[in-house]
Parts: C-alpha cells; sequence; structure tokens
C-alpha cells in the first residue's frame, strides 16, 4: 500500500485531481476518522474470526429475513433455502470471483447495522474526504484509494476482492452517497467453499491501494469547502436528523 501523509487539505484537492486525471481504471474512495483504523467489513470488527464461512452467513440472513420482513412491512424477492442452498453450491463452484446471493437484502442489513461481510466506498473522493473529517476532532483522518486493474489474475489459496454490482434496490442513501461495495474471500480448495476473509489482505491482490492521512488541524476549512459544494449530513442521508445535525454543525462548528 502507498502511504502519503499530507500537509494541508490543498494537498489533498492536489492528488484528486491527479487521480481523476488518469483515464484508465476505475476509483472507488473510503473515509476513516483515525489513521490507525485498518480497512475492516463490520463482520470482521464483529467477530473474533479471520474468516466466516460464506454459506454459513447467507443462511443465516435468510433466516431472519422473515422476521424483518414482518416487524417492518418491507418486502424483498429471496430465495426459498433450498434454491439459496443450489446458488451457494454454483458461487462454490466458481471462484473466485463471489456474486452474492440475495445483495439487496444485504445491503439493507449492512445499512441497519447488522454485521456484514460488505465494506462500503464512494465513487466520490469529497463524500470520503467528508466522512473521514466529521467524525475526526482529536486524530488525523484517512481516505483511502482503490483503484482496480483491468485484468483479473487468478490467484490460488489467496484471499482477492470482488467489487460488488452497483444497481441496487436499497436505502437511497445508497444512491446520495455514490456507495459501492466489495467483499473479500478466500476459496479453500479442499472442502471446495468459500469464506469471507480480511480486506486489508485481499485489495492489494486485484489493484492498487493508496493510504492519503489528512491533517485534523484542516478539518474546519475542509468541512467548510465540503459545505460550500452543498455536502453535508443532510445531502449525504435525506432524514429529518440529518437535516437538524447539518444546520447545528453550520451554527456551532463553521463559525
Amino acid at each position: 500500500m502507498n502511504e502519503k501523509r499530507l500537509s494541508g487539505w490543498d494537498d489533498f484537492l492536489d492528488e484528486i485531481s491527479k487521480n481523476h486525471n488518469a483515464a484508465t481504471s476505475e476509483f472507488m474512495y473510503r473515509g476513516q476518522s483515525s489513521e490507525s483504523w485498518s480497512l475492516q467489513s463490520t463482520l470482521e470488527r464483529k467477530t473474533e474470526y479471520k474468516e466466516y464461512l460464506s454459506e454459513l452467513y447467507l443462511n443465516e440472513c435468510l433466516r431472519i429475513s422473515t422476521q424483518i420482513e414482518s416487524v417492518t412491512g418491507k418486502k424483498w424477492v429471496l430465495p426459498t433455502f433450498e434454491e439459496l442452498q443450489k446458488e451457494i453450491k454454483t458461487i462454490n463452484d466458481d471462484p473466485p470471483w463471489v456474486r452474492l446471493p440475495m445483495l439487496d437484502f444485504l445491503v439493507y442489513l449492512r445499512h441497519y447495522g447488522y454485521p456484514s461481510p460488505l465494506l462500503d466506498w464512494t465513487e466520490s473522493p469529497f463524500i470520503a474526504a467528508y466522512f473521514a473529517y466529521i467524525g475526526s476532532e482529536k486524530e488525523n483522518p484517512a481516505v483511502y484509494i482503490f483503484r482496480k486493474r483491468n485484468s483479473r489474475s487468478q490467484l490460488d489459496h489467496e484471499p482477492i476482492v470482488t467489487i460488488q454490482d452497483r444497481f441496487l434496490s436499497t436505502d437511497k442513501r445508497h444512491v446520495l452517497q455514490k456507495t459501492r461495495f466489495t467483499i473479500a474471500t478466500r476459496y479453500d480448495e479442499e472442502s471446495r467453499k468459500i469464506f469471507f476473509s480480511e480486506h486489508a489482505l485481499a485489495l492489494e491482490n486485484i489493484g492498487e491501494l493508496t493510504k492519503l492521512i489528512l491533517p485534523v488541524k484542516d478539518r474546519k476549512p475542509a468541512l467548510a469547502y465540503l459545505s460550500d459544494h452543498c455536502l453535508n449530513h443532510f445531502s449525504l442521508f435525506g432524514s429529518e436528523d440529518s437535516l437538524i445535525q447539518s444546520i447545528a454543525f453550520q451554527i456551532f462548528d463553521l463559525k
């Protein structure tokens, strides 16, 4: 991983300008409130296991779906248990490029706090910078830049990252935040099963990863810049509580 410690907000703008001038490959960005945090999904943080059997996780999600649908009144097009087992077998027989079934439902669970193998990114470096700075008042935050290689080299026994489909029917914040998701997986040839693995190990197997460390001293000018460009909690979440939070931030933090 290429790591760069920036001296100011203007340095970040310069770095992003370089990326946007690159004509090849796609970029994704992730903002984190502390430079000391590693890249981990909420499932990685929640469990003590470095790997989690993918079919176990998917079966658990399908099992809880009826309870969630009953309480919320929401409905998803979900497979039966038998259909899910067939799809899991198809995935296990076609490693390592994993296509998650029930992705709309899995993203819904991720949005509302259920531990998930999905790591969320954004297509906007400025949204990533907002999330990096908004939660950081004492520590230097960081923005990760991931650039996927065009080639797909087969990596036996090594964890890899797969970018999931962007076109989902889910919470509106997915659209507002230009969200993309990745999963890290490892295929075990002996058992012919796929395990959710560690993102930190897998990302550089299929792309280039850069970590920009932002100075916390520039938190206020950075957030003021982003606010002037209509990036705030309300524009990114679109809810009543995010509206009040955005107004309060303008009055108490940016003055």
